[in-house]
């Protein structure tokens, strides 16, 4: 007998494959199963022949199934002020996530509120299949300084620190939400939701001034009231974090970098009432801060892994409310 005589087949000879399956009738593999809400157990039966065409021959073998098809499985994490971590069970090979970013603090200032950018928008599918564990960050929003006593603590996790100014209550901008190889450090992000920036106080113009929102791609700028809504900082990128322009003589702030918000200057130090203003958030890299004009912070930047995220998002979303 010839092997070119013979041929294997397969085929469904009772029952019903999974919602979305179908079946390979020359490999007998079955693929496609859709996702369920809950867990489902579908009972089928596959026949194989071989068939010898030199005979006119051929033998049917059957195999009865009930595969169970298991519903996922849903974690929530909330905010700790800590990193928290997902151990990976043996056999998950993608784990799906979605988060948002801090949002900035908003800012008062002769009576007018600013407002904070709001957090940035990042979701998708997780490779899992060589990792160990994951390192769940869920950021802060942004505080507010005091008026002139305490500049206060920033957002976890390292939102930029608005300034410290009598007359004028300044914010500070979010922390990033993100999702990281086993540890929380620059080199293992894997997804990254960019914390909003904080907002300065009012200035000349006679409005709030606004933080940036976080990222998306690209953190939002902030925008200052004093210099008529003119946009005086910026957010982060994919490589750098956001810039600041700032006046000669102004009190200098903290740069930020990866992971890191940008520091206000502290304006208390400096008698013109011209530096109330909010810090960056924090971000894959960190919004800009500014040392002058009443102005917000910049926003931080998302992140996708390159190989190890697939079906991603990132979205910046504006201002808080």
């Amino acid at each position: 007998v010839s092997e070119s005589d013979v041929t294997l087949t397969y085929a469904l000879t009772a029952g019903s494959l999974p919602s979305g399956a179908s079946l390979n009738t020359s490999t007998g593999a079955i693929t496609g199963i859709s996702a369920v809400g809950s867990d489902t157990v579908s009972n089928f039966t596959i026949t194989a022949t071989v068939a010898d065409a030199s005979e006119g021959t051929s033998v049917d073998v059957s195999r009865a199934f009930a595969l169970t098809i298991a519903a996922p499985v849903t974690q929530t994490f909330n905010y700790t002020g800590s990193a928290q971590t997902l151990s990976i069970p043996s056999g998950l090979t993608s784990v799906t996530a979605t988060m948002w970013g801090g949002a900035g603090g908003g800012s008062i200032g002769e009576s007018v509120t600013g407002t904070g950018g709001a957090g940035g928008f990042a979701t998708g599918d997780i490779d899992v299949s060589s990792i160990s564990s994951l390192a769940v960050i869920v950021g802060g929003g942004g505080g507010i300084t005091g008026n002139g006593s305490s500049r206060g603590s920033r957002a976890y996790p390292n939102g930029g620190l608005g300034s410290l100014r009598s007359g004028y209550e300044n914010g500070h901008g979010g922390g990033l939400s993100g999702v990281f190889n086993g540890s929380f450090t620059f080199a293992n992000s894997l997804i990254i939701a960019g914390g909003g920036g904080g907002s300065g106080g009012k200035g000349g113009a006679g409005v709030g001034s606004t933080g940036g929102h976080g990222g998306g791609t690209t953190g939002g700028g902030g925008h200052s009231s004093n210099a008529g809504g003119q946009m005086t900082t910026t957010g982060a990128t994919q490589s750098a974090g956001g810039v600041q322009t700032a006046a000669a003589g102004r009190p200098n702030g903290t740069a930020p970098g990866q992971l890191q918000g940008g520091d206000a200057g502290n304006g208390q130090a400096w008698s013109t009432s011209w530096n109330a203003t909010g810090g960056g958030g924090s971000g894959y890299y960190g919004g800009g801060q500014i040392d002058d004009n009443h102005a917000g912070g910049g926003g931080g930047s998302g992140y996708l892994h390159p190989s190890l995220v697939s079906n991603g998002t990132l979205t910046g979303l504006g201002h808080a409310v």
